[in-house]
């Protein structure tokens, strides 16, 4: 098994200027928290970690995790790691994973590893609890969407290289509405299989987000 983790993000909206993937976490970095979670596991060939230009001299490669230059937005990072890993057999798993999400559990990982063998394509998510609202430009509501078949996506997200290199290939990664590698796999054909998510496997991106992580972690 192979791992992204983009890390290239500006960090907009967490409202600090240091970029939220290197905020400290009780004893490590947000993105280190990310790194340790796949680095700990068996079933990891390697990890590529996409990091923006300016912070890229402070880390070293080693050989199983290698740091290499982001792009400018989200998309391009997770294609260059992916390029980053050169050529591999096509059924080889290669998981996708936010470098926010540092509460990611071993149990999770290896349940996306397997159903990349079983699934060929494979997203955790959660149910969506909150009734959900479409409105209109100003904010008028337009219909009510039936929450029963909508799911709140997380990563890791698990495919196959062949089917990443496919989709590279005969797709402009580039295009907006892909907010997602899911989506750009779907886009060339190869269904998405959706298992269980979990809840403490939060997205950091406010500070209140990052409290919640600190109190998580100190509970575990």
């Amino acid at each position: 098994m192979y791992v992204i983790i983009p890390a290239g993000g500006m960090s907009i909206r967490f409202g600090t200027p240091q970029k939220k993937q290197f905020i400290t976490l009780l004893d490590l970095s947000v993105l280190e928290h990310s790194i340790q979670a796949f680095s700990s596991l068996d079933s990891v060939e390697k990890i590529i970690v996409a990091l923006p230009e300016d912070e890229l001299s402070g880390f070293k490669s080693t050989e199983q995790v290698i740091y290499v230059e982001g792009g400018k937005t989200r998309a391009e990072s997770v294609n260059k790691a992916f390029l980053a890993l050169g050529e591999l057999p096509d059924d080889t798993a290669v998981l996708i994973h936010d470098a926010a999400r540092p509460l990611v559990s071993k149990d999770l990982i290896n349940r996306i590893e397997f159903s990349v063998n079983e699934s060929r394509a494979v997203i955790p998510a959660l149910p969506v609890t909150d009734t959900i609202k479409e409105v209109d430009d100003d904010d008028w509501v337009k219909s009510t969407i039936p929450r029963e078949k909508l799911r709140a996506v997380q990563t890791p997200q698990g495919f196959r290289f062949g089917d990443l290199n496919n989709a590279y290939a005969t797709l402009d990664f580039r295009d907006s509405i892909y907010t997602d590698e899911s989506m750009l796999i779907e886009a060339s054909g190869v269904r998405v299989k959706v298992i269980d998510g979990e809840s403490t496997n939060l997205k950091i991106t406010t500070n209140h987000d990052l409290q919640i992580a600190e109190l998580l972690m100190s509970q575990g």
